[in-house]
């Protein structure tokens, strides 16, 4: 009777250990989908206000500097607020932060409808709907990372990142629809409407047990990390709540990392730089408003698809960091230095499909960089301090643009500023990436050494011979040869 009672106890923990695993297994892909359709509405929106920008011009009469400042702000807190937001996340947990910025969003875009002034949109689509905005998106990015490990996570990042590409095709084009059936002040309704059900995606952001990360950590094939990479203990990072302050000063005390986010923020501001004017721009060449649009679909379109070569690429260990950011960077300063001279569609065609790659990558590369920097363990302070330092500088740079615009009457010192600033860091990414090659390829001599030293003792045998105390093997070979 003993036995089979042990034997019948040991079925049933069996058993429900299977059903563990499946129902975990099954979670995280309930996680990566409801990922996929949050970062759809929050990484959309902030940054493809330009078929607004045209109807607020109309309606409040403002200069063009001052109509920017709804994205610019938009845009900047989305960004700014990352560090703010990566705090909360690693407090809170990213359940209840992505639940809770659906809702400030959602607040934030409806109350929009009763603006009589743009000062009162850059307030409350600029600063409330971007800060929540910021808060779905890093809880987001944090809770899909916590779900898969290895190389699955680099995947499962890029194709979250895939569909704020998809939003950013989907939401200009849908945002013209509503603006031919309603005015400006409906359309912000729907769009309000749409942020809550970010609340609904937030529901299913249920943190795994550090039991199955580990387990599955061990079936999974690792990157080796880069002499760049804060060095940390993943296995401890899931058992313990790292402190705000800590991680703080772990990932601003790393030299490499604040040279990257100085980087990533200059490139992000001159990107935002040009984005915010693209539809106004298009018509100032002659275009009408639907060519306009076809055009900007072609960019988010590009971008959309190219958002999945960084994941791919990074699946090889030969492949450098910073690799991708610093090709993207370099494609796009001369993609953007192409747009003054283009003077027909047949040219602006190509030139914003190119553009529109080297910006899905870039934008791509941003998460998955900053996780193989930082680790699981800092990625949620780290995705938020480079966000916030993007943002600082993304406030600037649309204002900026407006007033280079209104001064100079064209956008053609805005394409070359912007083509200037990414060629500026390009040549800082780049010094960062050869730094960090250089000292892998030392460290990577110094191992091979010492393991040569360590394995050539082992390769001695005793002798058949009796009169011979050992032979060394190799030795042997070499002289015979």
């Amino acid at each position: 009777m003993d036995l089979i009672s042990t034997q019948s106890s040991l079925l049933c923990i069996f058993s429900s250990h299977r059903k563990n695993s499946k129902c975990q297994i099954q979670r995280k892909w309930v996680v990566l989908i409801a990922g996929f359709f949050s970062m759809f509405i929050s990484a959309s929106i902030p940054f493809n206000l330009s078929v607004l920008y045209v109807e607020f011009l109309r309606e409040f009469g403002k200069s063009k500097a001052e109509t920017a400042l709804v994205q610019s702000v938009c845009s900047g807190t989305f960004l700014c607020a990352g560090f703010l937001s990566g705090s909360l996340v690693t407090r809170f947990g990213p359940r209840k932060c992505c639940i809770m910025g659906g809702l400030i969003a959602g607040i934030g875009i409806s109350v929009s409808y009763f603006a009589m002034d743009i000062v009162f949109l850059v307030i409350s689509i600029g600063a409330v709907a971007g800060f929540g905005l910021s808060m779905t998106y890093i809880s987001t990015s944090s809770c899909v990372a916590q779900h898969f490990e290895g190389q699955s996570k680099l995947l499962a990042l890029s194709f979250i990142t895939f569909g704020s590409g998809l939003g950013s095709m989907t939401v200009p084009q849908a945002m013209d629809v509503m603006l031919r059936n309603f005015d400006w002040r409906g359309t912000l309704l729907v769009i309000s409407a749409v942020c809550l059900n970010i609340c609904v995606f937030g529901s299913v952001y249920v943190q795994p047990k550090p039991t199955d990360v580990n387990s599955n950590e061990k079936k999974t094939k690792q990157r080796r990390r880069s002499s760049i990479s804060i060095q940390s203990n993943e296995n401890e990072s899931m058992k313990i709540q790292v402190g705000i302050i800590e991680s703080f000063k772990t990932i601003l005390g790393h030299k490499p990392f604040v040279f990257y986010i100085l980087a990533i923020g200059a490139a992000i501001s001159a990107y935002n730089a040009i984005l915010v004017f693209f539809i106004d721009y298009y018509e100032s060449k002659g275009f009408e408003r639907e060519t306009s649009l076809m055009l900007l679909l072609a960019t988010n379109l590009s971008s959309s698809c190219f958002r999945f070569l960084p994941g791919l690429v990074l699946q090889s260990p030969r492949v450098p960091v910073l690799a991708i950011p610093c090709a993207a960077l370099f494609l796009g300063t001369g993609t953007l230095a192409l747009y003054p001279l283009a003077d027909s569609l047949t040219h602006f065609i190509p030139v914003a499909c190119m553009f529109g790659a080297t910006l899905g990558c870039f934008v791509a590369a941003i998460s998955l960089t900053t996780m193989e920097i930082t680790g699981q363990k800092y990625f949620s302070t780290g995705v938020g301090v480079t966000m916030s330092m993007s943002g600082i500088m993304t406030a600037f740079s649309g204002p900026i643009s407006g007033f280079l615009r209104d001064t100079t009457g064209s956008y053609d010192l805005c394409f070359f500023t912007s083509s200037g600033c990414l060629l500026v860091t390009f040549i800082f990414l780049s010094s960062v990436a050869v730094n960090g090659y250089i000292k892998d390829r030392k460290l990577e001599k110094e191992l091979s050494l010492k393991d040569i030293s360590s394995r050539r003792p082992a390769r001695r045998h005793s002798s058949i011979f009796p009169w011979k105390k050992g032979v060394d093997i190799m030795n042997s070979v070499y002289s015979i040869s």
